[in-house]
This record gives C-alpha cells, sequence and structure tokens, in this order.
C-alpha cells in the first residue's frame, strides 16, 4: 500500500466541484500535517455549529503534504472532504486561488469562484454568536458572487 492513501476509496474524497452535491458555501482549508489539532478542532467545532441545522457549509482539504503518511495524519481528524493525495486539481487550485504558504483557508461559492479569505477571520471569532455572525457575511458575500454571474 506504499504510495496510496488509507483513504483512497473513501466517500470524502471529491475530485472536482460539483456544486450540485456541496453546499452553497465552501471553506477551502489549504494544509499540511504541520497544522496544530486544535485548529482543525476549532474549525471542526465552527462547522458543526453552522450546520447544525441544515446543511450550509463544506468545507474541502486541499493537502501541500509531502507524503501520503502526512496525508493521512492531516485527513484522519477531518470530518469533512478533501482532494485526494496529489490529485491534479489539487495543482489546479493553488495556482487559481495564488495559494504560496499553508495553513490557509479561503471562503468560495460553490462553483469555486473565491469570495475571500478567511483564515485570520475564523479564529477571531471566538464564540458562538461571534462565529454565526462571520458566517452570516460570508453567505452574504456568496450570494453577492451569484448575483453578478
Amino acid at each position: 500500500m506504499d504510495g496510496v492513501s488509507k483513504f483512497a476509496n473513501s466517500d470524502r474524497l471529491i475530485t472536482d466541484f460539483n456544486s450540485g452535491t456541496l453546499a452553497p458555501v465552501i471553506g477551502m482549508l489549504f494544509s499540511d500535517e504541520t497544522i496544530d489539532v486544535d485548529i482543525i478542532y476549532a474549525i471542526n467545532e465552527f462547522y458543526k455549529l453552522v450546520n447544525r441545522e441544515s446543511k450550509q457549509f463544506e468545507i474541502i482539504f486541499v493537502s501541500w503534504d509531502k507524503d501520503v503518511a502526512g496525508f493521512d495524519q492531516s485527513f484522519r481528524y477531518m470530518p469533512w472532504l478533501a482532494f485526494p493525495f496529489e490529485h491534479e486539481i489539487i495543482y489546479e487550485i493553488n495556482e487559481e486561488f495564488n495559494v504560496q504558504s499553508v495553513p490557509v483557508f479561503k471562503i468560495l461559492k460553490g462553483n469555486a469562484i473565491m469570495v475571500q479569505d478567511a483564515y485570520a477571520e475564523l479564529f477571531i471569532s471566538d464564540t458562538q454568536e461571534k462565529q454565526l455572525k462571520l458566517f452570516e457575511t460570508w453567505r452574504k458575500e456568496v450570494e453577492k458572487v451569484g448575483e453578478t454571474n
């Protein structure tokens, strides 16, 4: 199994943006195995809070890991979606969104149009009330992008 992720057949791996199956607002986490587990926990809590009544938000992990073991180490703590390790879409997305280093958290409209960078915002919002307001801001930005396209 050398060189193949143990998540290779996971239903959480995706290879494209099918906006019909993803939530209207997408958070894309560009990271690698060096990300602190506490950060993943915080993002997961935010994810659960926003989706507690209905699916409004999806997160996709974009791996910058150097090997499959690193990808597996990162992804095992994440309950959301991911692009498979070293899939060609990762290189396309990194280029499209000009990602130069990690971690980066971007908010997208369902069809992969970037709305804004959001990594710092997410961690400044330290209460549930602030997090819900932050998500509402993102949702409105996504709607604006949808109106102009």
